[in-house]
């Protein structure tokens, strides 16, 4: 490889989704033992940078050339201590990764999030995509039959027959095609090539961001996406002055103002309509999935099961009547509330627990921010409250709410701009 220059070429792939600790300490291992061997190959490894493999004192200082994350594992401010230090990182999407996560692996996902994989990959300066599979039926390919006329192989990668000698393309091709377009034009306006670090302000990163603001936190409004990508044609073309911003005009946004959302099952307790506390009146607000026209909704991995997406009261329980309602997910899974609102800044406001009762590692995310991070309530403080200000340019504030197995419990939110 060295003789014929193609050190930046290849890479060797070393080792397979570490899992624990003391594989960690493995990886690290065999990173020292690989650079020491071959100082100029490039090594690989499938998972997302983490401070125990990097930092362990099995690795002598060694690290990884090329991280493959898994989307849900990613973690953005501990990858962007790597990218500073030279190593790339790709991103790999498995059935696995649940809605609210783009995934344009599954066909059971939207058609939008095969192209907004793209400009998440500018926001975070991911170099590739690993695709084990690309059009895979639903979420698990090994649950059901195959399609008729169709050839699965044992991965759930589903390949159209061909027809006249020619392979049939798809809507998902041509969406994931559209997406390396898209990152294209991203980079030209960058110069030509792709920043190393996110956060750089590099070329036209101001339309990435109004995009995306995590990999949980995203537009799902087509239109507005492929006007967006319309308006950064027109910059490059030299038709429009300044890096273009998604339109957050949706047909539900929500003007500017304060708005008041209680979180409980609409049809039941508090019955009072409308709901007024302490001389405001609030929205109550269910597990309805996300609709663009209303401007508001969830979306998650069990949005419209009702034996998951679960709702209680404690009618006499001696708290405030917001927090006697709860909402949560039962899997305690991630779900992601959207409510469509016009740019602006925004404090925003979050209450969550359930009386007389102990919840530990709730988890709740603003715009991409974390408000509670793994955070307790117990009997004898049984509710949290707090605020965090956030920029909206993305045309939405998103809560994403939980993460995999421990509960977070959700009594109401405020929304309130800031002057």
């Amino acid at each position: 490889m060295e003789a014929r220059g193609w050190q930046d070429k290849g890479c060797y792939y070393v080792q397979n989704e570490p899992q624990n600790e003391a594989d960690y300490e493995v990886a690290a291992f065999l990173a020292d033992l690989t650079k020491t061997a071959a100082p100029s190959l490039r090594i690989a490894v499938s998972e997302e940078p983490k401070p125990g493999i990097v930092e362990n004192a099995a690795a002598n200082g060694a690290s990884y050339d090329l991280w493959w994350a898994n989307l849900s594992g990613f973690e953005p401010t501990y990858a962007a201590t790597r990218q500073a230090a030279g190593e790339d990182v790709w991103w790999y999407f498995l059935y696995g990764d649940l809605p609210p996560h783009f995934n344009p692996l599954t066909i059971d996902h939207s058609g939008i999030e095969s192209r907004i994989a793209h400009w998440a990959a500018w926001k975070y300066r991911i170099r590739g995509f690993a695709y084990y599979s690309v059009t895979g039926w639903g979420s698990d390919p090994y649950a059901n039959p195959k399609p008729q006329g169709t050839n699965q192989n044992g991965d759930g990668l589903l390949l159209y027959p061909p027809q006249n000698g020619k392979i049939v393309s798809s809507i998902r091709w041509e969406l994931l095609r559209e997406g390396v377009e898209d990152f294209e034009y991203l980079k030209i306006a960058a110069g030509g090539t792709l920043p190393v670090v996110p956060g750089g302000n590099e070329g036209c990163d101001l339309s990435a961001e109004s995009a995306v603001s995590s990999t949980t936190s995203f537009t799902r409004d087509t239109a507005a996406l492929q006007h967006l990508r319309n308006e950064l044609g027109a910059y490059l073309g030299g038709e429009r002055d300044g890096c273009p911003e998604l339109d957050s005009t949706a047909p539900g946004a929500h003007p500017r103002a304060t708005y008041a959302l209680n979180f409980q099952d609409p049809a039941g307790e508090p019955s009072a309509s409308p709901l007024t506390v302490d001389g405001r009146e609030w929205l109550k607000i269910g597990w309805d999935a996300y609709d663009t026209t209303a401007g508001y909704g969830w979306a998650g991995p069990y949005i419209g099961d009702p034996a998951i997406m679960l709702y209680a009261y404690e009618g006499g329980a001696p708290v405030d009547e917001l927090q006697r309602s709860i909402i949560f997910n039962d899997y305690g899974r991630t779900d992601t509330f959207n409510w469509d609102i016009e740019n602006g800044q925004y404090e925003v406001f979050v209450s969550i627990g359930w009386y007389d009762r102990d919840y530990e590692m709730q988890r709740l995310v603003v715009e991409g921010q974390l408000l509670f991070d793994d955070v307790a309530t117990t009997a004898a403080a049984p509710n949290l409250v707090s605020s965090i200000v956030v920029d909206v340019n993305d045309g939405n504030v998103t809560l994403e709410v939980g993460q995999t197995d421990p509960y977070t419990m959700l009594n109401w939110a405020r929304i309130e701009p800031v002057d």
